[in-house]
C-alpha cells in the first residue's frame, strides 16, 4: 500500500482542494462533501458513487485547479448518474461520451475554453463539434457509434479510434462495469441534488 506519510499528505491536500471546491462552486462542494476520498492504486482516480479514489502518484502530478477539475468530474458522474447507466452499452465508447459530457459541463460552470490535466487537453466537444453541456451522454454515444459504424467487422469497437489525447485523462471508469446497481444509492443521489 502506500507510505503512512504520503497517505497523509496527500489527503490533506486533497481536503483542502475540496474546501476549495466548496467555496468556490457551493452547489458542487456540497455534493462533493458526501463522498468520501480515498487512494488506491489505479493511475487516476475514480468513483463508485460513495467516494473519490486517486491514486497517489496522480494527485502529485497535478496543480491544484487539476484536482478540482478532477473532484467536479466525479461529482458530475454521480449527478449524471452514469455509473449505473453505462450498463447498457459499449463501455470503451460509454465512458468516452460521458467524458465529454461531463468535462464541457465543468468547463461551462468554470467560465474556461479548454482546460488541461496531467500535460493533455481534456475532450469536451461531440463528434458533430458542438460542446458536450448540450447532449447526453447517451446522445454522444450514439454519435460516436454512428462515426464508426463503416468500420471494419474485424475491428474491435475497443481499438477504434476514439479520442486518444496524452494526458488530459482524469479518471477510469473501469470500477462501473462490476459495481451492481444500487436504487437507494439513485434515490440518494437525486434526493442530494434536489
Amino acid at each position: 500500500m502506500f507510505d503512512q506519510q504520503v497517505s497523509k499528505r496527500i489527503l490533506r491536500r486533497l481536503t483542502e482542494v475540496r474546501t476549495m471546491v466548496l467555496g468556490r462552486y457551493p452547489f458542487f462542494g456540497g455534493l462533493l462533501m458526501r463522498l468520501r476520498l480515498g487512494l488506491a492504486e489505479c493511475e487516476t482516480a475514480f468513483t463508485d458513487m460513495e467516494r473519490i479514489v486517486f491514486d497517489p502518484a496522480f494527485v502529485d502530478r497535478l496543480d491544484d485547479e487539476e484536482i478540482m477539475f478532477v473532484m467536479l468530474h466525479e461529482v458530475m458522474h454521480c449527478a449524471l448518474d452514469h455509473c449505473y447507466r453505462a450498463k447498457n452499452f459499449q463501455h470503451l465508447v460509454f465512458n468516452v461520451a460521458c467524458d465529454i459530457v461531463v468535462n464541457s459541463n465543468i468547463m461551462e460552470v468554470m467560465g474556461v475554453a479548454e482546460f488541461e490535466i496531467d500535460g493533455g487537453k481534456v475532450m469536451h466537444l461531440a463528434p458533430d463539434g458542438t460542446k458536450g453541456v448540450e447532449h447526453t451522454a447517451e446522445d454522444v454515444y450514439f454519435m460516436l457509434m454512428n462515426q464508426y459504424k463503416n468500420c471494419d467487422s474485424d475491428i474491435k469497437i475497443d481499438v477504434f479510434h476514439l479520442p486518444d489525447v496524452p494526458g488530459g485523462k482524469a479518471d477510469t471508469h473501469e470500477p462501473w462495469r462490476t459495481m451492481p446497481t444500487d436504487p437507494m444509492m439513485q434515490k440518494e443521489w437525486k434526493a442530494r441534488i434536489i
